[in-house]
């Protein structure tokens, strides 16, 4: 990983981008900092507050939403915590960022090549379906070889499922095996999280004491 050839370029993405705001790149600079520290790994697991500290950001809502635009826009992909796991970042490597021409409205269908495109929802969802069946189509042997190697024959249609949610229209799929591979390691700790016990907090217990004052 050349991370000064990296941050070259996504420099130069921000210099063209009008979207942007100070806050932003802030953002983005906290999270390269933790990702050059951990030695740049596929996906990041982040600390909320130790990315505001970095970023000089006070506003909880403003953290929000930066991150969201920014996995929007195709800079990073941003996966929110949820009870067994905190939240995790992925920064885009082979960045393919589109800016909105001048007076067209900021819309994730929207984000344009040099091309005027339609303000709808459905182009969106139109093109994830082409790209599914074109990975389909491509990808079918070593995608089904490899849940029949892990014997999950029937898990086909959620890991496309999968990859059209979680991966933007232009994505190409030479990976494949790493997105198989990172489905799976998703899938078996999403797995392992359901299957512990959660703690009722509601329960009272029998051996509680009503004579001892609280």
């Amino acid at each position: 990983m050349n991370y000064i050839a990296h941050l070259n370029k996504v420099l130069a993405h921000f210099g063209r981008d009008p979207r942007l705001h100070p806050t932003h790149i802030s953002l983005y600079m906290a999270l390269f900092r933790r990702w050059n520290e951990e030695h740049f790994p596929r996906w990041l697991t982040i600390s909320r507050k130790l990315v505001m500290k970095d970023a000089c950001m006070g506003s909880t809502s403003n953290y929000h939403r930066c991150i969201r635009e920014m996995h929007r826009w195709g800079y990073l992909k941003y996966k929110p915590s949820h009870a067994m796991a905190g939240s995790r970042v992925r920064l885009l490597v082979n960045l393919k960022i589109g800016v909105p021409l001048e007076g067209q409205p900021d819309d994730k269908a929207c984000l344009l090549l040099g091309h005027r495109c339609p303000n709808t929802e459905q182009l969106s969802i139109y093109n994830k379906h082409i790209n599914i069946k074109r990975l389909w189509k491509e990808k079918k042997e070593t995608i089904e070889d490899f849940f029949e190697r892990k014997n999950l024959e029937k898990a086909t249609e959620e890991f496309l499922r999968w990859v059209s949610l979680d991966y933007p229209e232009k994505q190409t799929f030479e990976d494949v095996d790493d997105l198989l591979e990172e489905w799976y390691q998703e899938m078996k700790t999403e797995k392992k999280a359901k299957s512990q016990p959660r703690e009722d907090y509601l329960q009272v217990k029998k051996t509680k004491r009503y004579d001892q004052p609280l």
